[in-house]
Parts: structure tokens; C-alpha cells; sequence
């Protein structure tokens, strides 16, 4: 081989190996990104946060894949607004907005791909901030005791409730609870919670920023579903019966002595298995509307509405019938009748109503001078003393209706004696089996109109007392009872149906069928519309 050829092959071996190598340079390379374009070493240039009103940068460890803000302002980590600066030939796969708003409380997943592979960091934060504002400790109600939980971070307050509390006026007692530095900015610390459903406020104060803790009243221990109790659900028997309504019925049920009275009873009273004719209707109340039906057009009632007629009127998704003898009526704003002489005799009976804000509530209450007054219980005196010393207080209501006795207020049953007091009714007249029409509200904002039936002796069914009706009732966890009518009106239509027997048709001694084609009438029947 001359030297010319030798040089030749030199060069071509020199260029080869310069192209291998190139090419195995290539291969090596990740910063391809498969499209051509150039992919930086790290998916992130920079992380920022809001830190009250200034913004902070994360700590970014690309070995350990991890992010970490350390906050001097911000208490709440819950949702803190995050903005992602990406690198070149990464994307943010999520979250799915660019910024974002993070609980960067708890480690938090952020995904990025290079366009071959996802990629996953952890983020998360911590703070040196004034957290809890309020210690669970110490925090307490003003005349009750409840188990109270504040979750800091999540800046929530939550009352559990027990009998100590009255529901429509729950005040909370901060006065030892608030951390250094730390003032109350709402107006007032009281609360109605006769819709346990609803959430409150209260807002506090610290180094001029406003914390706003929610509040809420949790009646979970004391809701209860008929169906525990032995109710059978048949809400699917009434065709077209609208939403957040459901109706239950029952033959049997262990009943106390019919002579005991609701509020003297034991917590766990002996009972005796019973025959009985029992329709529940259940209704959400955040979807009721309400209304009081009779046939008086202004000009007093005198017992002319039945049922029947009731519906006719309203077209209503229930009606329950009312009182047959002469009680409080309010319709429409107006008094078309009060209980008995209320200008000079003792007066406030057992009453519901909705008012003009449309809070459904059962009270004492009586009518004087064209407006209604309630009282508490256990008031006794004329009704001109009451308004005079502010013992009574107005009631707008829209509708309203008497009843009584009153069984269960506020969580608490009525002692037979406190009946005589606050109804001016009870004892004996109340022990015989009749059919039955009771009220009641439950503890999770549930109204349940009850219906039994007086009839079918026959069939082993005598009807019930006035206080096992009520007994039912505070089993299917009411807090409040009242007592409507007894003998032979009560009834019930659900969407034009009909519940129990009526009872005016039937001898309420022996069951024989008197009149099929006749309803007791009334005073007044309820009609209650479901809204959607």
C-alpha cells in the first residue's frame, strides 16, 4: 500500500468515527422533545404563591421532585393561589388552569410532561401565621353546654346539639376562646338554627384582616328515619307525589299506657304492642310552602271546610285536616278567628304558623287588637298584661291555625300539669282512642303531618290517646308536637288520595258505616305545596 492510500483510509476511518460518535451523542440526549424543539434540564423556572399581599417563591427540589412554600402571611393553606412557570418543552397537566388555587395544606400532586412522559412533584406549605384565632377549648354557649369542635385551619365552628340548647336562639360565648390580638367583628353572637340546615357566620378581626369562621348547628344524633321504627315507606302509592316528600305507614306499634301523659312518661315507658292505622307524610320544609284553607272568606269559619273541599280549593300536594271548634285562623294575613275572648280572659294556646319571612314555627299564641302574640310557656295572666310588660311578642304570621294541647316544645315534653297551664286543656278528656291529626317539626327542619286512624274495630283498630300520638312523634325525632284534633276529623289526602278511612263515615264506637259520602267539617284544613 503507497503512502497516498494509506492517508486515505486514515481520513475515511477518522470521519466515520466522528459521525458514530455524533450519532451516539444523539441518542444520549433527552432534551429532545419530539418535536424538534429544545427541552430545558427542569420542568420549572419558577413557582410563585400569594402570601397575604405579597408573593412568595417555593423551594424546588428536582431530586426529590418536591415543592414548598413557606408562608409569613397567609393562615388559611386551604386555597392559596399558585402560578406554575414552566420550562421549555414542558406542559402543566394539572392542575388544569395555569394559575391554579391549591390546598398546599396536605402534599398536593402537580403533573408536568416533557412530551414523551408525565412527571410528578409534590407541593405543599406551611405557615408562621396566626392559625387558630379561636381555642376549642374554651369556647363555649351562653345557658347550654354542648360539645362544641372549631376546626382552624378550615375555619369552621360546630355545635352539637343537645337539649341544653334552644334551637332559635343559640349563642355563642367567645369571650375566653379568641387568641391574642384577636377581636369580634360580627354585631351579634346569636344564631337561629330552626333550620339546622343552615349555615352561619362569625366574623373576627386580627392585625386589621377579617376571619371568617362559618358556624353550624350538627342535629345528626337526633334525626331518625320511620323506617327504624317499623314505618313502611310508601311514597311510590302516590302517583305524581313531588320531590323532598316521602310517606310511611305502620299497623303496629308499641304504645305506652293511653292515660300517661307525654311529658310524664319515663324516657323508656313500658309499651304494649297495639293494632293501629298510622300515615306519616315527611316534607323537607326548605320546599313547603304553606297554607291555611277555609271556607270563611273573611267572615269567621264555623266548621264549613271538609278535606274534599280543601283540596278542591288548593289542588294541594297534602291536606291535613285541622280543628273542628273555634281556634286561632289566620289567612292570608288576615284574623278570621281567634281562641275564645282573648280582650279579657286568660288566652295563648297551642298555634303554628308561617310567617311573613316564611319561618314555619309552632308557639303559644292568641290574638288581640288585629295581631297575634306569642308567649313562652308557663306564663299565666290576661293577655293585656302580657303585651304590656313585653312578655308578648307580635307574630306576623301569613297563616296560622290552633291546636291543642301542645305535647313537645323546644325538645322538651309537656308535663300534664304545664299543659293545663299553657293550653288551658289536657287530663282525662285526651285519653280516649280516636283518630288523631298531630304537627310536628323535627330537628333536621322536617315537618310531619300525622294521621291515625279511629275506626275498623273490627279489625282490632280503636284508635289512639292524644299522648301516643305524641309519643310517636317525639320517636320519629320531633322537637316540636302540637296536638290538632281528635274523634272523628282527622284525615289525610296526599296528591288527591286518600290516606285512612274518614272517620265521619263510620261510627267511631263500633265502625259501622254511617255515611260514605260524607267528611267531617272543619274550622280549617292545612295545604301544603311542594315547591321544586
Amino acid at each position: 500500500m503507497n503512502t497516498k492510500h494509506f492517508y486515505l483510509i486514515v481520513c475515511l476511518l477518522g470521519i466515520g468515527t466522528i459521525v458514530n460518535l455524533s450519532s451516539c451523542s444523539k441518542d444520549e440526549d433527552n432534551s429532545d422533545d419530539g418535536g424538534g424543539g429544545q427541552t430545558s434540564a427542569t420542568p420549572f423556572t419558577a413557582i410563585t404563591a400569594a402570601d397575604g399581599d405579597n408573593t412568595i417563591q417555593a423551594t424546588i427540589d428536582d431530586t426529590k421532585k418536591t415543592v414548598t412554600f413557606a408562608f409569613t402571611e397567609a393562615d388559611d393553606l386551604t386555597a392559596i393561589p399558585v402560578t406554575f412557570s414552566l420550562g421549555e418543552g414542558y406542559r402543566l397537566v394539572f392542575p388544569e388552569t395555569n394559575p391554579a388555587t391549591i390546598d398546599v395544606s396536605a402534599s398536593t400532586v402537580v403533573k408536568v410532561n416533557n412530551g414523551k412522559q408525565d412527571i410528578i412533584y409534590r407541593l405543599s406549605g406551611t405557615t408562621t401565621a396566626m392559625t387558630n384565632y379561636i381555642d376549642e377549648e374554651k369556647i363555649a354557649l351562653v345557658g347550654a353546654t354542648p360539645v362544641i369542635t372549631v376546626n382552624n385551619p378550615a375555619k369552621s365552628i360546630t355545635i352539637a346539639y343537645d337539649k341544653t340548647i334552644q334551637m332559635d336562639r343559640v349563642e355563642l360565648d367567645l369571650s375566653q376562646a379568641l387568641a391574642e390580638g384577636v377581636t369580634v367583628q360580627s354585631e351579634n353572637l346569636v344564631y337561629d338554627f330552626s333550620n339546622s340546615t343552615k349555615v352561619d357566620t362569625v366574623a373576627l378581626s386580627y392585625k386589621n384582616k377579617t376571619i371568617k369562621y362559618s358556624v353550624k348547628l350538627d342535629v345528626t344524633k337526633f334525626v331518625v328515619n320511620p323506617t327504624s321504627l317499623g314505618f313502611q315507606d310508601v311514597t311510590t302509592a302516590y302517583s305524581g307525589i313531588p320531590a323532598h316528600t316521602k310517606v310511611y305507614h305502620i299497623s303496629n306499634y308499641n304504645l305506652p299506657d293511653i292515660s300517661t301523659y307525654l311529658g310524664d312518661m319515663d324516657e323508656n315507658p313500658a309499651t304494649t304492642a297495639t293494632k293501629v292505622d298510622v300515615y306519616i307524610a315527611v316534607v323537607d320544609m326548605n320546599y313547603m310552602n304553606f297554607e291555611v284553607v277555609t271556607n270563611g272568606n273573611g267572615q269567621g269559619v264555623n266548621a264549613s271546610t271538609t278535606p274534599d273541599r280543601a283540596y278542591e280549593m288548593t289542588q294541594a300536594d297534602i291536606i291535613l285536616s285541622g280543628e273542628e271548634e273555634q281556634s286561632l285562623i289566620v289567612v292570608n294575613k288576615n284574623i278570621e278567628q281567634i281562641t275564645y275572648d282573648n280582650e279579657h280572659q286568660d288566652a295563648g294556646r297551642g298555634a303554628f304558623g308561617i310567617d311573613e319571612n316564611g319561618k314555619f314555627a309552632i308557639n303559644y299564641a292568641f290574638a288581640q287588637g288585629g295581631k297575634v302574640y306569642t308567649v313562652p310557656a308557663g306564663n299565666s295572666g290576661h293577655c293585656a298584661e302580657w303585651i304590656s310588660n313585653g312578655t308578648a311578642k307580635e307574630w306576623k304570621v301569613t297563616y296560622a291555625g290552633g291546636g291543642y294541647p301542645t305535647l313537645m316544645k323546644n325538645g322538651i315534653a309537656v308535663k300534664e300539669a304545664e299543659a293545663w297551664e299553657n293550653d288551658g286543656s289536657a287530663g282525662s278528656h285526651w285519653d280516649s282512642p280516636y283518630a288523631r291529626a298531630i304537627i310536628g317539626i323535627t330537628y333536621d327542619y322536617k315537618f310531619i303531618a300525622f294521621v291515625a286512624s279511629g275506626v275498623g274495630k273490627n279489625e282490632g283498630i280503636e284508635g289512639i290517646g292524644t299522648s301516643q300520638g305524641g309519643y310517636i312523634m317525639k320517636q320519629l325525632g320531633c322537637k316540636d308536637i302540637l296536638h290538632l284534633e281528635g274523634s272523628g276529623s282527622p284525615f289525610m289526602k296526599i296528591v288527591g288520595q286518600n290516606t285512612i278511612k274518614s272517620t265521619k263515615t263510620h261510627d267511631v264506637n263500633t265502625g259501622e258505616l254511617i255515611d260514605a259520602t260524607k267528611q267531617k267539617a272543619l274550622d280549617y284544613c292545612i295545604a301544603i305545596k311542594i315547591k321544586e
